[in-house]
């Protein structure tokens, strides 16, 4: 059994609007998901929904074609990644190169089928060392700060969605949790 990984990205930390709280979530599997659940609560996992109950949601698979056409100097690779972040994603790369510029390290990982390089970290130093990976932040994987470095999420991989509520009654100075359930078919 192989659970699904992925995260949840609150829209803000903080917010002074006790009615609203957004979020994103990227959830990565390769079988599809047959039940998909949010709840937000004062704790994790199945016991953090005292805010809003567990109920039903739409994680939709994302997929992008991925055509650089001809394309010599390497300027369009990064169309095909999320914006980097400023951090390095602890993970075993599988691939190590230094390369002058982000898109050769972007072109090594398009190269790869999707699940092969999930993203690559980056050293913007004169180093310029290229960090393919099989991981995104997520699911015990965690980016921390390292010098000039930046993460680049591929796009195009795993499930997505949404999640907004906008009549909730929040206590301020409260920690809440967004939670999801995921079941796959496997």
């Amino acid at each position: 059994v192989t659970l699904p990984g992925g995260r949840v990205t609150p829209d803000f930390i903080s917010t002074s609007h006790p009615w609203i709280l957004r979020a994103s979530a990227v959830a990565l599997d390769d079988a599809a998901l047959i039940n998909q659940k949010e709840a937000v609560g004062f704790g994790r996992k199945v016991y953090g929904d005292q805010v809003v109950h567990w109920r039903d949601i739409n994680i939709t698979k994302i997929h992008v074609d991925i055509d650089i056409g001809h394309d010599p100097h390497d300027t369009r690779n990064l169309e095909y990644f999320a914006a980097p972040r400023l951090g390095r994603v602890l993970s075993k790369p599988h691939h190590v190169a230094n390369y002058p510029y982000a898109q050769k390290c972007a072109r090594d990982c398009l190269a790869l089928p999707p699940t092969k390089c999930l993203s690559f970290n980056y050293d913007y130093s004169e180093n310029g060392l290229c960090e393919l990976l099989e991981e995104i932040e997520g699911h015990g994987v965690v980016m921390y700060r390292d010098g000039i470095f930046h993460n680049f999420e591929r796009l195009g991989i795993g499930h997505a969605a949404e999640v907004v509520h906008e009549d909730l009654n929040l206590i301020h100075n409260e920690l809440y949790y967004y939670n999801l359930f995921l079941n796959n078919t496997v």
